[in-house]
């Protein structure tokens, strides 16, 4: 456990990377077809490669896994605005309280799309909040390194 205290503020973790399509297409990879490229063994509350991953395209929708009988909620989507950005209040594997908000923007750039990651709310977090954001800063480069190749080899 961590001695990090929480009342001081942990800056956001922020990714970004550009892939060549246009924010439509990008946006739709990264929700709609979500299960084709999210690490499901390594960065699921299950750790299988077998599960499926639904993520509700609306306000008030959920991302959760499924496999067989087992299902676990991920995250809320507290903003919809396709294909510009989402919100989503990231808890998976954890109560809704503990959750922050991870927001994904797509921006047309001249090369195809900027894909934006911004994760906050480690205040939510307690006294684990040092531990967590250091292990999602990392983390988050592994998951996006999994989309870009998604990207790269599909139909655009």
């Amino acid at each position: 456990m961590s001695t990090a205290n929480p009342d001081f503020g942990l800056p956001p973790v922020i990714k970004t990377i550009t892939v060549p399509w246009p924010p439509a297409k990008a946006f739709e990879r990264f929700t709609a077809e979500i299960s084709s490229w999210w690490p499901c063994q390594t960065h699921s509350v299950a750790e299988s490669a077998e599960l499926e991953i639904v993520f509700e395209e609306f306000s008030g929708g959920r991302v959760y896994e499924k496999l067989g009988d087992h299902s676990s909620v991920w995250a809320e989507v507290l903003v919809w605005e396709p294909p510009h950005r989402f919100i989503l209040n990231w808890h998976p594997g954890r109560a809704a309280e503990t959750g922050g908000p991870v927001e994904v923007r797509f921006s047309e750039k001249d090369s195809g799309c900027q894909v934006e990651l911004t994760h906050r709310g480690w205040e939510n977090l307690g006294d684990d909040a040092l531990e967590l954001r250091t292990g999602y800063d990392s983390g988050w480069d592994f998951v996006l390194a999994r989309y870009t190749p998604a990207l790269s080899t599909g139909a655009g």
